[in-house]
């Protein structure tokens, strides 16, 4: 069962609220999805993990890397397995495409969808993925050779049985050039209408809109998408070197977007606090990240007004002070930031402990911002909050 409906919509840009319907309930868009690379998010019991309203898990590492896809179709899918009812997304295993790929032999890390205006890369290693018109050839720990391709990654996604699932599609570099990126789409949409052919369950498919950073292929991409019969649609691969690109990127498909409203959207890897309103104000209604939770464990906590890394030693705070003044999270309620910045210092197990902690309450500073952006459009004040917030927001860590 899968059921999308938008309720309602700014009268000055694209932003818009809905409802995500499932046989495990409904929620609200937007909607943040956090990592749950390996079915569960790290750090996290079961009683925490009951806050998460929507987490996304990986196709590749899942099936692919490992054999945990049999204890899952064993307990009977993913829902059971965790023992989670909130809403649970996979990725069809494109973006290890990339990040064991291109990412690689381009030097650029895993998160290479902004890496700056000039192409300064970092130590290049050897590309792991070898791309065939069938699918991808993975090299794995022992240098033996692991297969996904589009028949493949439904086929786990269906034994996963999570609520959304993607079409198997490569994830281009920031640094390929326009005539590698064209041929990449070109197999990536034979790939989606043959992940459509396969697909014989009832999950929500969504197709998923590629083209790097270029104008007709960006075009031709979501043309196609919506040429088929998919349930949502996902933007993804690389958006430019900068938010202003991520920006245009939006701007150049939401034409398209306009033509099937009554899909769901999803922006695939995007989720700092000022890419949210800009994805939003263009109408995405959901969003996954791995930065809300990886900073966690990290010692990096978000608030109305910074980014703070809290094992920076030269940062200063009073006694009693939380992390964010009037932050209802468990945390906050719990502990001061004095008393997390004595648990980073300390030795094992309580790192852990803290990891959890932080984790705990970016997670509820996410959804809490999801949820006050829902109720700027319901009441026709989202651009007064977006400049409200980005006002009092500084990105800058310290």
């Amino acid at each position: 069962m899968f059921e999308f409906k938008e309720e309602k919509r700014s009268k000055f840009c694209g932003a818009r609220v809905g409802i995500i319907k499932t046989e495990y309930g409904e929620f609200e868009t937007p909607l943040y999805v956090f990592a749950g690379t390996d079915a569960e998010i790290r750090t996290l019991d079961k009683k925490s993990l009951k806050e998460v309203k929507a987490l996304v898990a990986n196709t590749y590492h899942l099936g692919v890397r490992t054999n945990k896809i049999k204890e899952m179709e064993k307990s009977g899918g993913l829902h059971k397995y965790m023992n989670f009812k909130g809403l649970i997304m996979t990725d069809s295993g494109g973006f290890q495409v990339f990040s064991y790929g291109f990412s690689r032999e381009h030097g650029i890390g895993k998160i290479g969808f902004f890496p700056g205006k000039s192409k300064v890369k970092t130590v290049k290693e050897e590309n792991l993925a070898q791309i065939t018109e069938k699918g991808v050839f993975f090299k794995d720990e022992s240098g033996k050779k692991k297969f996904l391709g589009p028949e493949e990654s439904i086929k786990i996604q269906e034994k996963l049985g999570a609520d959304i699932i993607l079409a198997f599609d490569e994830c281009t570099s920031p640094f390929h050039e326009y005539e590698y990126t064209k041929k990449s789409l070109e197999r990536t949409n034979r790939w989606a209408k043959k992940c459509l052919k396969i697909k014989k369950s009832g999950q929500a498919l969504y197709g998923i809109i590629q083209g790097g950073f270029f104008k007709d292929l960006r075009e031709e991409s979501a043309r196609f998408i919506n040429s088929l019969d998919f349930q949502g649609i996902a933007v993804g691969g690389p958006l430019g070197k900068d938010r202003s690109d991520m920006i245009q990127v939006l701007d150049w498909i939401q034409p398209f977007l306009e033509e099937k409203p009554e899909l769901p959207r999803h922006m695939l890897g995007i989720g700092k606090p000022e890419d949210l309103f800009c994805g939003i104000e263009r109408g995405m209604d959901t969003f996954d990240c791995v930065i809300p939770t990886r900073e966690a464990r990290h010692g990096s906590v978000y608030t109305k007004n910074r980014r703070i890394d809290l094992t920076r030693g030269s940062m200063k705070f009073k006694k009693g002070e939380r992390i964010e003044k009037k932050c209802l999270c468990q945390t906050c309620l719990d502990f001061s930031v004095l008393e997390l910045r004595e648990m980073i210092k300390s030795e094992n197990p309580r790192k852990t402990e803290v990891a959890k902690l932080l984790t705990v309450h970016n997670i509820f500073w996410f959804q809490n911002l999801m949820d006050k952006i829902r109720k700027s459009i319901l009441e026709g004040k989202f651009k007064e909050f977006k400049k409200e917030f980005l006002k009092e927001y500084i990105r800058k860590i310290i």
